[in-house]
């Protein structure tokens, strides 16, 4: 039997300049511990044993290639996670200027839940008709599997009960219809989606003034250097007075852009843009 030897250091590097040259996608900044466990994990799973074999496949078969750069991004794997932090942003949504456009990005999409997540909120709260989304990711099959609108069914039961824990009287069924094995989102959620393919750190913001930016659970996995860049990214995308979310386990400390938000919710980490005289 096969067994799959923890990647060395040399093989990681080799990976890594083989994803940059081939698929134009720089991964060297990432933090290597959960990066190389993620690489491991998708070995495993599609049974390459050695990191040789796994370069050659990335090399000649595209197919893969974005297979594999879809499994290795951080996954979320379910709707409403954070049930609070859902809740705080329908109370941010609500107070919104009811006359206005709202523009709203979602970058690094990696899967679909979130996207849902928000456009439910968006419904909810009567901003749908108004509201612009931008949904961005670097590799194009992630996009056309989010703009499928199909979730496992086995899902909807944890999907379920995040909605309810967020809101005791929700009920997804109101936004999805069963179609064998998935429950398929209504596709009039998702016409007011823009699905753009973008490199976050190569490629301009794909619009400037955006009041809220949906940024949860990507930069755990960056260097300090990547995350800070993220942050200005998002700080110069953001309107004086937008929102800019991260994961409950995530942090600003330390990024030189920390001084231009305040933290609007400590539990949840909601910050608002503020103006730095």
């Amino acid at each position: 039997m096969d067994y799959l030897a923890p990647i060395e250091m040399s093989q990681f590097r080799k990976i890594i300049a083989t994803l940059r040259d081939v698929r134009d996608v720089d991964l060297s900044d990432y933090a290597v511990s959960p990066l190389k466990h993620r690489f491991e994990r998708v070995m495993q799973l599609h049974g390459y044993f050695s990191a040789d074999k796994l370069v050659e496949k990335i090399m000649h078969d595209d197919v893969f290639a974005d297979i594999f750069l879809k499994e290795i991004a951080t996954p979320v794997t379910e709707m409403f996670r954070d049930p609070q932090m859902w809740a705080e942003l329908e109370n941010i949504l609500s107070r919104q200027d009811k006359e206005g456009n709202l523009k709203i990005w979602l970058p690094e999409v990696c899967g679909d839940e979130e996207l849902y997540s928000l456009m439910i909120l968006l419904q909810r709260t009567k901003l749908f008709q108004r509201s612009v989304v931008y949904a961005t990711c670097g590799n194009q099959r992630v996009l056309e599997n989010v703009q499928r609108g199909a979730v496992e069914i086995r899902k909807m039961e944890t999907n379920q009960a995040n909605f309810k824990r967020m809101d005791e009287n929700g009920d997804l069924s109101h936004y999805f219809s069963r179609v064998d094995k998935f429950d398929i989102f209504s596709d009039d959620l998702l016409s007011a989606v823009v699905f753009l393919q973008h490199d976050l750190f190569r490629k301009s913001p794909p619009d400037k003034g955006f009041d809220i930016i949906l940024f949860r659970n990507k930069m755990v996995n960056y260097s300090m250097r990547l995350k800070s860049l993220a942050v200005e990214i998002m700080n110069d995308s953001l309107a004086p007075g937008g929102f800019f979310i991260i994961g409950v386990g995530e942090t600003l400390e330390n990024c030189d852009k920390r001084k231009y938000f305040k933290l609007v919710s400590r539990t949840e980490n909601i910050f608002q843009k503020i103006s730095i005289v």
